[in-house]
């Protein structure tokens, strides 16, 4: 299955339907869907994996997700494992780490409070920043935060190509 993005404009394919012919079968071997999407702004490209990510999460979960804030009690390493089967077959992998809101408000703090000695190596700065105003053209360095404040933690996702 190929997706290139002329044909998604020439033809008028849009994300929705790219996402029910990838999401509504068993997932499709490693590396088997092209996706083309336009690569000029990786933020972008970023922005179109969320989209694939919350969407794929709702049909799999058979519960309507508006955004990926609805998802937050879809956050488990089983449901990860599988939407990841799906990205792995157009060649991405889906991360996620979970950090207490705790550790990562103190990390903030770190930046603006000299008093604030904050140690913990499992936060990194691109965990704290908004994606929006990140301006790699690494994909990696893409983080989107989801906050549980029921069980205070906070999930950082973000997407790395696959390696081939």
């Amino acid at each position: 299955m190929i997706f290139e993005k002329s044909e998604i404009i020439e033809k008028n394919i849009n994300l929705d339907f790219i996402i029910k012919q990838i999401f509504t079968d068993e997932p499709s071997p490693v590396n088997s869907i092209i996706i083309k999407f336009n690569n000029d702004h990786t933020k972008k490209l970023f922005e179109n994996l969320l989209e694939l990510f919350t969407q794929g999460l709702s049909i799999l979960s058979n519960k309507e997700i508006i955004s990926l804030i609805d998802s937050i009690d879809f956050f488990s390493d089983s449901n990860i494992t599988q939407i990841n089967k799906y990205f792995n077959s157009f060649s991405f992998c889906v991360n996620y780490k979970s950090i207490s809101i705790d550790d990562f408000e103190k990390y903030k703090r770190c930046f603006t409070d000299s008093s604030v000695n904050y140690i913990e190596n499992n936060i990194t700065l691109k965990d704290i920043l908004n994606y929006k105003y990140i301006t790699s053209d690494t994909l990696e360095d893409y983080r989107f935060n989801i906050t549980n404040n029921e069980n205070k933690i906070i999930y950082i996702l973000w997407f790395t190509p696959r390696e081939c």
